[in-house]
């Protein structure tokens, strides 16, 4: 059971602005969560925390340097 203490500190964690549905050249899917700053700066990362990053307008970058895509022919909820 988690302790009180990370609990609050998962209450003040900060909601992604945005997330984006996407996707590699061989159609593996993933989602970035996307936070916007006060300051302009965007941090990206996929929903499992590894951090992405924004190469142009809907394409990403992974640590591993693979490029993925915005998609936008599916809505969210139909993803598995």
């Amino acid at each position: 059971m988690p302790s009180r203490e990370m609990e609050m500190r998962r209450s003040r964690a900060p909601m992604p602005t945005c997330h984006e549905r996407c996707e590699d050249v061989r159609g593996d899917r993933y989602v970035v969560a996307i936070w916007r700053g006060d300051n302009g700066i965007s941090t990206c990362a996929l929903l499992d925390g590894t951090r992405v990053t924004a190469v142009d307008e809907g394409v990403f970058q992974l640590p591993s340097g693979k490029l993925i895509s915005r998609c936008e022919q599916e809505p969210f909820a139909h993803w598995s």
